[in-house]
């Protein structure tokens, strides 16, 4: 008896460990899936994330970011439609694409199943029950916060007008645009970046992104009083786009200020002046403490405000709200940029080991970015300085 009861328990413990390792096989062969059948559809495929949460790794592959976060349970791919022809079916076809491939990671399951042996049989077949739960769910349109799963999508594509399926050409061109600046800036290529901003800037209907790409090449060369005027001609380009006379929800044209004085009291701390950093902390002291419903812009809200409240001496508090950022939504280069602020928050506490901890995260991060080596710049300088052999008394 007590022999069959340890049986059963090897078994579920194989069964155990195998869907720890299954888990994020299965993610992984969904998204690709999709990602995949996007390029065989003749779309652009620019992102492919596995998993949710904070990202802990990103690499490009060709045009293509990958992103690797913290927990296995799904993902997503970023595409570009273009060309309108049979455009509703090569979309239903994308979105089916993840479920088809549950399906067949079941089928493999089962057939695992059925020619196993002794204890692999069940561990299997516990496995193959497991992956035909995950099929099923992915065919089941579920309307959710944090995105709406495949079928609901195929569904509501079904349904759609048929100049509200083609109108997601209309933004092919500015999307792919900036995708491509995203991509040569996030790699470091600087001088490509400007090259595709000078491109668009002279059309009016790009002003409003444009000039926010040109704050950041601004910032990653050092100029930050440049950096601040094109933030500046953003903001003004974003409410002037505005419809005279539109009423917005109240919560939208709260995160619609919020996310400008955000990017305003990023680069003014920046700046090296007296007033200009007195105006960084005058803007995050009005921020609310409530959090707010999009993570992401309340991450960006909590590294700003730590890096602010940093450069104004008050490091405690700073940590409190970068360990806050770190732990967030956000994308890989802005994390990796909470991670130097936390590493700069070290240095002033005197914790030399958590300091180079953190700072060798955001390298891994984000090993290519041009904002990152203007953070951490002072940090690695710092603890080489620590760890220098002291000079002899003469």
């Amino acid at each position: 008896m007590l022999g069959f009861e340890i049986e059963t328990l090897v078994r579920i413990g194989l069964a155990g460990l195998l869907l720890v390792v299954v888990g994020p096989v299965v993610v992984v062969v969904h998204e690709l899936a999709h990602a995949v059948v996007g390029r065989l559809m003749g779309f652009d495929v620019a992102e492919v994330q596995f998993g949710t949460g904070p990202a802990w790794w990103t690499f490009w592959v060709g045009r293509v970011r990958v992103t690797v976060r913290n927990w296995p349970d799904h993902g997503y791919v970023v595409v570009h439609y273009r060309s309108r022809r049979w455009l509703r079916a090569r979309i239903v076809a994308l979105g089916l694409a993840g479920p088809a491939a549950d399906l067949a990671s079941c089928g493999v399951a089962w057939w695992w199943a059925s020619v196993a042996e002794g204890p692999w049989q069940a561990v299997a077949f516990y496995i193959a029950m497991v992956l035909a739960l995950v099929a099923l769910g992915g065919l089941v349109p579920l309307r959710q916060r944090g995105g709406n799963s495949d079928m609901a999508l195929v569904l509501e594509v079904l349904r759609a007008p048929r100049e509200v399926v083609e109108g997601l050409v209309v933004a092919y061109p500015m999307l792919s645009t900036i995708h491509a600046w995203q991509c040569a800036f996030e790699q470091g290529r600087l001088d490509d970046a400007q090259v595709l901003l000078a491109a668009h800037r002279r059309d009016p209907a790009s002003a409003g992104w444009t000039s926010s790409m040109a704050s950041l090449l601004s910032v990653a060369r050092g100029d930050f009083e440049r950096a601040l005027g094109e933030q500046e001609a953003s903001d003004a380009h974003d409410r002037a786009a505005l419809p005279q006379g539109a009423v917005l929800d109240r919560r939208v044209a709260r995160d619609r200020e919020l996310t400008m004085a955000t990017n305003r009291a990023f680069v003014l701390i920046l700046i090296d002046r007296p007033e200009a950093r007195a105006e960084a902390l005058r803007l995050v002291a009005g921020w609310p403490v409530r959090p707010l419903d999009r993570r992401e812009q309340q991450t960006a809200m909590a590294r700003t405000r730590g890096l602010v409240l940093l450069r104004h001496g008050r490091v405690a508090e700073a940590m409190r709200a970068l360990r806050a950022a770190v732990r967030g939504h956000e994308p890989h280069w802005l994390r990796a940029l909470g991670m130097a602020h936390l590493a700069e928050a070290f240095v002033h506490a005197r914790h030399w080991h958590e300091a180079a901890r953190w700072a060798r995260k955001a390298r891994r991060l984000d090993p290519t970015g041009p904002l990152l080596p203007l953070f951490l710049r002072p940090v690695e300088a710092a603890l080489a300085e620590r760890r220098a052999p002291a000079k002899p008394i003469r």
